[in-house]
């Protein structure tokens, strides 16, 4: 469950991090940070796949 909960809120941190990163550079980020967005939102993304099978797991 602890698992569950710091994944959680790696997501959550994440999801803050990239808003951030639009915001601060009028939503259009200059191309090197769009590219070091994509592997974050790819992160980000392999972080909900393993939420979501960690709660299929302990049938939430």
């Amino acid at each position: 469950m602890s698992k569950l909960k710091s994944i959680n809120e790696e997501i959550r941190k994440l999801e803050k991090d990239l808003d951030e990163i639009f915001e601060a550079h009028g939503n259009e980020p200059p191309e090197e940070l769009l590219e070091r967005f994509g592997y974050i939102q790819g992160y980000l993304d392999a972080l909900n796949v393993v939420k979501d099978e960690l709660e299929l797991l302990i049938g939430r």
